[in-house]
């Protein structure tokens, strides 16, 4: 009787460690995941302890939606909107949202206001709008705005602009120190060293 090929004892070897392999695998994916939940199908490039999870309610009624951020009412309705072009952040820690490359739009009666910034904040306390560098409103009317920085107050919904104000509206323009855009009674004010000039 002939022994066992050094040859096919390796083979055996080889098949029962493939084996194994396999088992141990899909033992770990089960015990990482046991409900089969559904990884977010979003990342942004995120640093250490903050995270873009798709559909994640983060504030009220403010929801994360693949790049976007939107608040809705209590009816389901969206009150505002932003999407990035860059990063989308949420840090539990800081407790604050901040995303680049925005364009935030508010829609009310009718008129939407869309604003375009390089960075944007929201805190959890309060759930104010921050908006920073190059701030860019169009309010649907053929009016555009410009400013260093400007937020949203959510309990006034106004919309207030500090910072190299300036105001162009056809052959018009003004400059000021502070812009205030009401949007729910739909009203305008330029507050400080307000100056208007006519184009020719």
């Amino acid at each position: 009787m002939r022994g066992i090929s050094p040859v096919w004892i390796a083979v055996a070897i080889v098949v029962i460690l493939a084996a194994a392999t396999i088992v141990y695998t899909t033992w770990a994916v089960k015990r990482a995941n046991p409900r089969g939940v559904e990884k977010a199908t979003y990342s942004a490039p995120s640093a250490p302890g903050k995270h873009t999870p798709e559909g994640r309610r983060i504030l009220g009624n403010v929801q994360i939606e693949g790049p976007s951020i939107v608040q809705r009412d209590e009816k389901g309705n969206e009150v505002w909107s932003a999407r990035t072009e860059g990063e989308l952040e949420v840090s539990d820690e800081e407790q604050r949202l901040t995303a680049t490359g925005v364009v935030w739009t508010l829609t009310r009666g009718g008129d939407t206001v869309t604003l375009n910034s390089r960075r944007m904040e929201l805190a959890w306390a309060g759930g104010d709008v921050v908006f920073g560098g190059d701030i860019d409103i169009y309010d649907g009317r053929g009016r555009r705005f410009t400013a260093r920085q400007a937020r949203f107050e959510s309990g006034t919904e106004k919309i207030i602009c500090d910072g190299g104000v300036r105001w162009d509206v056809g052959r018009y323009s003004a400059a000021a120190d502070q812009l205030v855009i009401d949007v729910k009674n739909k009203r305008l004010r330029l507050r400080g060293g307000v100056k208007l000039t006519a184009r020719t």
